[in-house]
């Protein structure tokens, strides 16, 4: 695998993920893929193809760049970009590749009200602030006007404590989202992330929005058990040296870590640049066949250094690779260990991690 850490991601899985949560949503809604952050940190493209050949034909963007790569390699589903149009060249943009956009202020409506007194109206969505107070028009912004100007795809909103089923802001969120679209033209509506999906088909509307879930995690921890997810990615890193310390000899920048004993190490190539967080020194879990060691010394920009004294030797000279995220330490263990959340454990993997797309257990079911 060269100096290169790898993040393989199993299609049979993210195929099995996008199944589950249409099961738990037919058969009257959607489900429509957010591919974002690069694909939740698993590589956009890959995972948009894998999901159409599943079934998908709805893929959300954040922003207008993604959406145009997006385009780029997927030339036939809908693809609609969360941040809308900031001018009239983004709006050529849309047009050229054919991309949805998300009307989430007066301002852009004016943008797009413009570009339609030329030529035919593109359909949009509306997004509304139901209690995000980040993007997305109040009851007040909508007019007659901006009804009528062009055609509405459907209706969103954004859900603030999805992770949290029983906050009762979840229920206050559709309340107001159902009471605000009552009074608008019937159109298809979409409110639940990968957390309101597990709430109930109240939350399901006509389209769910996963992101999280289509990965192979739930939004709250407690619900992972019960959810039929299965994470999707695994992170090997190479072995790049494996050498004996005596007992006093120092590890790493600030010689922070001193041996007491004499031990084996091992050098690995992934370290913070690459999505290894220097916190998870003496805390992380990393797999060296069916052993489980940890990092010692400071977390470097591009190593790291293990301690293998454990390992048997035939492990170890037949071991090129170790395992820094696999279901011995998943994303959320991860997260747990760094206080954090699944989301931002994925989507840290660096450029210079490979991505690569296990297919063969996919293809050969089609």
């Amino acid at each position: 695998m060269g100096s290169s850490s790898i993040a393989t991601i199993d299609c049979k899985a993210l195929a099995s993920n996008y199944a589950r949560i249409s099961e738990m949503t037919a058969p009257a809604t959607q489900v429509g893929a957010v591919v974002k952050a690069n694909g939740y940190g698993a590589g956009m493209v890959g995972i948009a193809e894998t999901l159409f050949q599943a079934g998908c034909r709805h893929f959300y963007t954040a922003q207008l760049t993604e959406a145009i790569a997006l385009r780029q390699a997927l030339p036939t589903p809908q693809i609609i970009c969360f941040e809308g149009p900031q001018s009239q060249t983004d709006m050529a943009i849309y047009r050229s590749h054919q991309i949805t956009a998300v009307i989430n202020s007066t301002a852009q409506f004016n943008i797009y009200k413009q570009d339609a007194e030329s030529q035919a109206a593109l359909p949009v969505w509306l997004r509304f602030d139901t209690g995000m107070a980040r993007l997305g028009l109040s009851a007040e912004d909508v007019s007659p006007d901006m009804l009528n100007t062009f055609p509405i795809a459907g209706y969103m909103s954004h859900l603030a404590s999805a992770d949290v089923p029983n906050d009762p802001q979840n229920q206050m969120q559709l309340s107001r989202f159902v009471a605000l679209t009552s009074k608008l033209p019937k159109q298809a509506m979409s409110l639940a992330n990968s957390g309101g999906i597990f709430m109930g088909s109240d939350f399901h509307f006509g389209q769910v929005r996963p992101g999280l879930a289509i990965h192979g995690y739930a939004s709250d921890p407690n619900q992972q058990a019960t959810s039929g997810l299965t994470p999707i990615l695994r992170w090997d890193a190479p072995i790049l040296q494996i050498r004996t310390l005596r007992k006093g000899d120092t590890i790493g920048y600030g010689a922070s870590f001193v041996a007491d004993t004499d031990m084996r190490v091992a050098t690995i190539g992934a370290g913070y640049a690459d999505g290894y967080r220097r916190y998870l020194q003496n805390i992380g879990k990393i797999a060296v066949g069916d052993y489980i060691t940890r990092p010692v010394g400071r977390i470097s920009m591009d190593l790291m250094v293990i301690d293998v004294s454990h390992i048997p030797d035939q492990i170890l000279d037949t071991t090129t690779a170790v395992c820094l995220l696999g279901p011995h330490y998943t994303a959320q263990d991860m997260a747990a260990d760094l206080d954090t959340i699944p989301y931002e454990i994925l989507t840290a993997l660096g450029d210079r991690v490979v991505r690569a797309y296990d297919a063969a257990s996919l293809s050969s079911d089609q």
